[in-house]
C-alpha cells in the first residue's frame, strides 16, 4: 500500500478547474434555498480561485476517498486496501470529506460498488479548506454567508447524525490542527489546577498521550479517535473516567470560538457565559466554530479493570436473563463507587467488556463485584473473571480499548440510544430487563451499554448537558450493521426496525428520559426533547443571538427544523 489514497486530496488543491465529475448539478434555485452547482448564483471558478488564494492555497476539490475503486482512477491495490479498513474509523479520518456513517455516504462512492459505476460526491460537501488558523474559518464563513452556500464543520468524521455531510456545500475541515498545550496551573475564579488547551482537530488519543506524559489524564471518549473538541465534548461526552469525575463537557475552563460573523472571541464561564453554556453540551456546530477548548486534567493514578462474561450454556434462557438482571440492579452501586463499566448482552451471552475502577486495587475490584458474582454462582451461572491492575490510566485505556489510533470500534452502523435513569433501574427492573431481552430474541439489534454517572457539580460550571444525563445510570446504544453487498432496501428495512420496534421498546420503560445525541437516531422525531430536554428554547435564542444568518446548519441541531434537504439534496427554508 503507497498510502496515496490517505493522501490523495494534496493532488487536487489547486485543480479548480476540474470537471464535475463527482456530482449531477442541480437546475432549479430559490431566494430561500442554498445555491447549488448548475444554479446561476454558484460562485464562478474566479471567485473559488480568489478564497483559495486568501486561504493561501487551502482550499480543495473534493474526491471522494473510494475514487480509487472506480473508472477512471480505479487502483486495485488501493481499492482493496480500502475495502479491508472501510468499516474502520482511522481510514477516514485523513479524508477531507468521508464520513463514516454508511447511511449517509449512499453508497454514492464506496469501495463495494462496481468499479464501472461512476464516482459521485453524493451528500459530500465539493469544496474543503483544510483549516489551519482562525483566518481560515473567517474567510471560509464569509465565503458562504456572501455566496449563499451551504457550509459545513467536518473534523474526524465520526458522525452517527449527518452532521459532516452535506450535498454542494463548503466544508471547514478542522482535522489537521492538532497542537496540544498542557497548563501546568491554570488560574480562575470557577479553577485551579492543571489543564490541555487541545486544537479543533485533537482527537482522544492525542490527548491521553499528551496528559501520560505529563502525569495526568483528561476525560475522553471510549473510541480512540474521536475528536474531543468537535461534537463529542460539544454534546457533552461520555467516557471511562466520568463516573468520577463527569462529562466531557463538565471539563470545559474556556472555548476559543470563531463566531458566524467571523469574529474570534472566548468564551468561558464568565465571559461571553451564554455561548460557553451552550457549547458545553448543547450540540456540535451550531452556535460557532470552536478552533481550541481548554479542559481541566487530573492527575494521573492506579487504575485496576475487570472483564467478564457468562453464556446460556448449560442454563435455562430464564436463568440467564436472571443473571443480567442481577447485573442491572447492582449498577448503580458500581457508578457510586466512581466506576465506569461497559458491557454488552445478546440473547445468549452477556460481557462486560470493561470495568474503570480509578485508584483501586485488584482486591477491591474483585470486592465491589463481589455481591453481582455471589448472585451468579447461587444462580449456578459460570463466569469468567479477569481483573487486571495498572499504574496509570493510559496503560489501562490501551490493555482494554487498544490498539491505538483507532482502537476496535466498528463504524457500519445504523444508530439508536436512550439513557436509562437510576429510578427506573430501582423501581422497575424487571420491566426493563424484560424489553431489553425482548429486543435480544426478537430483533436483529446488537445491545452495547454503559454503567454511568453524571452529577451538575461535577461540572466547572453550568452547562447545557441533557438533563436527563444527570438522573441515568446507563446509557444504551442500538446498532443495527451494515452489509454493503446488499440492497439498499435492507437497510431502509433495518432503520424501521431500529426506530419502530428497537427504540419505542424501551422508551416504554423508560418515559420522559432521553438520548445520547451523539450515539442516537437520526430519524428520531422527538429529537428536541430526546437530546436536548428542558435546555431547547434557551439554547434555541442562544443560536439566534450567535448566528442570526443561520449559518450553520446540522440534522438535529438546536434551530435545524427551519430547514428541510430537498429530494435534490438542497437545503431550503422549511
Amino acid at each position: 500500500m503507497t498510502g496515496t489514497a490517505h493522501f490523495y486530496w494534496a493532488s487536487f488543491v489547486l485543480l479548480l478547474h476540474l470537471p464535475n465529475t463527482f456530482g449531477t448539478p442541480s437546475l432549479t434555485s430559490g431566494p430561500s434555498c442554498r445555491c447549488m452547482p448548475g444554479d446561476a448564483c454558484w460562485p464562478s471558478t474566479q471567485d473559488w480561485n480568489q478564497l483559495n488564494k486568501t486561504v493561501e492555497g487551502r482550499l480543495m476539490l473534493n474526491v471522494p476517498l473510494a475514487h480509487v475503486c472506480h473508472d477512471p482512477f480505479y487502483n486495485q491495490e488501493e481499492c482493496e486496501y480500502l475495502k479491508e479498513q472501510w468499516i474502520l474509523s482511522p481510514v477516514h479520518e485523513t479524508s477531507s470529506t468521508s464520513v463514516m456513517a454508511p447511511w449517509f455516504q449512499n453508497a454514492s462512492c464506496d469501495p463495494f460498488t462496481p468499479r464501472q459505476q461512476p464516482c459521485e460526491l453524493g451528500n459530500y460537501p465539493i469544496y474543503s479548506i483544510n483549516v489551519s488558523s482562525a483566518h481560515d474559518v473567517a474567510a471560509g464563513l464569509s465565503f458562504a454567508r456572501e455566496m449563499n452556500i451551504r457550509l459545513v464543520v467536518r473534523n474526524t468524521g465520526h458522525d452517527f447524525l449527518g452532521k459532516s455531510a452535506g450535498k454542494g456545500a463548503l466544508s471547514l475541515w478542522t482535522g489537521n490542527m492538532k497542537s496540544i498545550e498542557v497548563i501546568k496551573s491554570y488560574e480562575s475564579t470557577y479553577y485551579s489546577g492543571p489543564a490541555l488547551k487541545m486544537a479543533a482537530g485533537v482527537r482522544g488519543v492525542d490527548a491521553y498521550e499528551a496528559a501520560n506524559a505529563n502525569g495526568l489524564m483528561v476525560v475522553g471518549g471510549s473510541c480512540p479517535s474521536v475528536g474531543l473538541v468537535g461534537g463529542y465534548t460539544q454534546g457533552g461526552g461520555h467516557g471511562m473516567l466520568s463516573s468520577s469525575f463527569g462529562m466531557g463537557a463538565d471539563q470545559v475552563l474556556e472555548w476559543e470560538v470563531i463566531t458566524a460573523e467571523g469574529k474570534r472571541i472566548v468564551a468561558t464561564p464568565e465571559e461571553n457565559a451564554d455561548l460557553y453554556w451552550a457549547l458545553s453540551g448543547g450540540g456540535g456546530g451550531a452556535y460557532g466554530v470552536a478552533l481550541s477548548m481548554t479542559a481541566r486534567a487530573h492527575e494521573d493514578r492506579k487504575f485496576s479493570g475487570a472483564a467478564l462474561s457468562f453464556s446460556s450454556a448449560g442454563i435455562t434462557n430464564d436463568t440467564f436473563w436472571e443473571g443480567f438482571s442481577a447485573w442491572q440492579a447492582y449498577v448503580p452501586k458500581v457508578v457510586d463507587a466512581g466506576v465506569n463499566a461497559g458491557y454488552q448482552v445478546t440473547s445468549s451471552l452477556f460481557t462486560i467488556q470493561v470495568l474503570t475502577y480509578p485508584n483501586a486495587t485488584s482486591t477491591q475490584t474483585r470486592t465491589l463485584l463481589k455481591p453481582f458474582t455471589d448472585t451468579l454462582e447461587r444462580l449456578g451461572i459460570t463466569y469468567s473473571l479477569n481483573v487486571t491492575s495498572h499504574s496509570n490510566y493510559f496503560d489501562h485505556f490501551v490493555y482494554y480499548l487498544g490498539p491505538l489510533p483507532g482502537g476496535e470500534y466498528e463504524v457500519n452502523s445504523l444508530v439508536g440510544g436512550r439513557l436509562i435513569p437510576r429510578e427506573a433501574v430501582s423501581k422497575s427492573n424487571e420491566e426493563i430487563v424484560n424489553a431489553i431481552r425482548f429486543v435480544a430474541e426478537n430483533t436483529s439489534a446488537v445491545m452495547d451499554f454503559f454503567a454511568i454517572k453524571s452529577h451538575p457539580d461535577m461540572a466547572v460550571a453550568p452547562n447545557a448537558v441533557l438533563p436527563a444525563w444527570r438522573s441515568a445510570v446507563i446509557t444504551s446504544i442500538y446498532t443495527m450493521k451494515w452489509n454493503f453487498s446488499v440492497p439498499r432496501n435492507v437497510h431502509l428495512a433495518q432503520l424501521d426496525e431500529l426506530n419502530d420496534i428497537v427504540i419505542p421498546r424501551i422508551d416504554e420503560v423508560t418515559p420522559g428520559s432521553g438520548a445520547y445525541l451523539n450515539e442516537a437516531s437520526f430519524a428520531d422525531e422527538t429529537w428536541k426533547w430526546d437530546f436536548y430536554g428542558v435546555n431547547y428554547d434557551e439554547l434555541t435564542q442562544i443560536k439566534k443571538k450567535w448566528d442570526p444568518n443561520d449559518v450553520f446548519y446540522g440534522p438535529t441541531m438546536v434551530g435545524s427544523d427551519v430547514w428541510a434537504v430537498a429530494g435534490d439534496g438542497r437545503l431550503c427554508r422549511a
